[in-house]
């Protein structure tokens, strides 16, 4: 006769020690934050800042962190993209532009940016969605999630984990010289046969 192992039984959580049902609640209360923070649903907040201040609140601390650490990164590369020529060359802390585009593109690859200025995946999301009260419609905040995640870590937060497309287009082309044939490789870009850019 073959014995057949039994699946071990989950402890109840009045049978774990106090350590137990500690961990025990907070992976279920992170798991619980993440799935709501991942729903589409409409939110009746009257301003964009209310929307993504009750979403933040959904992160743990430790995940909130996590991201605006990320955010220090991307918001580093856009002052670089700003104001990096203005540096004295003698300057400790001048970043040559050859230097600066390689740390841009390889940031940008590792770090994909969120989608604006209708160039999007979706073809059915408005080129004024930021303008939008985006957060009320269940059907737009789906398909701004859908673009990715940093699209939507930046609608449900407002926090930048990837420098925006639109700046590295713009920057890369009339700063650095790529063409754009380039910048739409690195970024993800196509032109359809209408002659629109898309994802």
């Amino acid at each position: 006769m073959i014995e057949v192992d039994e699946k071990p039984k989950r402890k109840r959580l009045k049978d774990m020690s106090p350590e137990e049902r500690r961990t025990h609640r907070a992976a279920y209360m992170s798991a619980y934050r993440r799935k709501q923070a991942g729903e589409a649903a409409p939110d009746d907040s009257e301003t964009r800042e209310k929307f993504r201040a009750k979403n933040r609140k959904l992160l743990a601390a430790s995940e909130l962190a996590t991201l605006l650490e990320k955010q220090e990164r991307v918001l580093d590369q856009i002052h670089w993209m700003k104001y990096g020529d203005k540096v004295d060359p003698n300057d400790s802390d001048f970043v040559s532009l050859s230097e600066g585009v390689e740390d841009l593109v390889n940031f940008v690859r590792g770090n994909p940016g969120p989608h604006f200025h209708g160039i999007m995946k979706s073809e059915d999301i408005p080129f004024d969605w930021g303008s939008r009260k985006y957060w009320t419609s269940a059907e737009l905040l789906s398909l701004l999630y859908a673009e990715g995640e940093a699209t939507a870590t930046y609608v449900r937060y407002g926090v930048f984990i990837g420098v925006p497309d639109n700046y590295v287009h713009k920057f890369l082309t009339e700063r650095a010289g790529w063409s754009f044939a380039r910048v739409c490789e690195l970024l993800g870009w196509r032109v359809n046969s209408n002659n629109r850019v898309t994802y």
